[in-house]
């Protein structure tokens, strides 16, 4: 008695999705989220919803769906070109939420990065890194969002990079080699959340390091500050300031001790900088130090 009378339910829950009241096509599509509806027809109702003329209920199928899990990739990806930029976005993020399971829509995901929406591309950008290491193959579209102007669309790509594992480190150095500074100090910050999986890395930056860093962080360059000047090192960890030589030096030493001990060969430069360093590179320095070969050695 209860499964028919939960069947009833439902038949009339997908009734209501063609009710002329468009509040009533509202709570009807809401509701069937937890109706246990059969997969396959959970699957055609909402697809078929999506082309409803009122955004809400349209909006209320992609969050339908998105609870669907796996099965739901395929509509959300047609989501993705649909008319309506809400929905482009509200799929986008479901996909997200979807994780390595959305495997299948990054080639989608994209074309939403390049759809001249900041919103969609910030929310597929972030599907992307949580797609994980499958989304390889939009590494090139990533690296180019580095050298943009929107703040928001460069992190998300650049959070997104350092979410793609092992071969992302190649394109994030050559970023860092001959890029321009902003992007530079993105694709350093994307290294710095890798850790060790950024070890590939480590050539390149002690080479930055020895041949320009020691220079640039010796304590002749920076003026003492005054008494009662705040202490910046916990701002610079936690964000560069972007565009500057400061911020991209601070992050370069601070992603040595991030990869950790596989950095051991940067252990003489580091210690050369809390010697001669001015006062927060000394500090990120001893910082990084620790986390690479200890305690004793910072």
């Amino acid at each position: 008695m209860r499964l028919l009378r939960d069947e009833i339910h439902v038949v009339g829950l997908l009734n209501s999705l063609k009710h002329a009241q468009t509040s009533v096509r509202r709570q009807a599509a809401k509701a069937l989220t937890r109706s246990g509806l059969e997969l396959p027809v959970a699957l055609r109702q909402f697809g078929r919803a999506l082309a409803d003329e009122d955004p809400a209920v349209r909006l209320a199928a992609v969050s339908a769906l998105a609870k669907l899990g796996p099965p739901a990739v395929p509509v959300l990806i047609e989501a993705l070109d649909h008319t309506d930029r809400h929905v482009r976005r509200e799929a986008a993020g479901a996909l997200g939420e979807l994780g390595p399971a959305a495997a299948s829509a990054v080639p989608a995901l994209i074309r939403a990065i390049e759809d001249g929406d900041p919103k969609l591309a910030a929310r597929a950008l972030r599907a992307l890194g949580c797609v994980g290491p499958a989304a390889v193959s939009a590494i090139p579209a990533l690296v180019a969002i580095l050298s943009g102007t929107h703040f928001v669309c460069t992190r998300q790509a650049a959070w997104a990079l350092s979410q793609l594992g092992a071969a992302a480190v190649g394109p994030l150095v050559q970023v860092i080699a001959k890029g321009d500074l902003y992007a530079r100090c993105e694709a350093m910050w994307a290294l710095s959340q890798m850790g060790a999986e950024a070890r590939e890395a480590v050539p390149v930056l002690t080479h930055l390091l020895r041949t320009f860093g020691l220079a640039r962080l010796a304590k002749a360059v920076m003026p003492p500050e005054p008494p009662g000047t705040p202490d910046p090192t916990a701002a610079v960890l936690i964000r560069p300031r972007h565009g500057t030589d400061d911020s991209f030096w601070a992050m370069l030493i601070t992603t040595l001790g991030e990869i950790g001990p596989d950095a051991w060969e940067a252990i003489p430069l580091l210690r050369e900088v809390t010697r001669t360093g001015y006062g927060t590179a000394q500090v990120l320095a001893a910082r990084a130090l620790e986390r690479i070969a200890g305690a004793p050695a910072a």
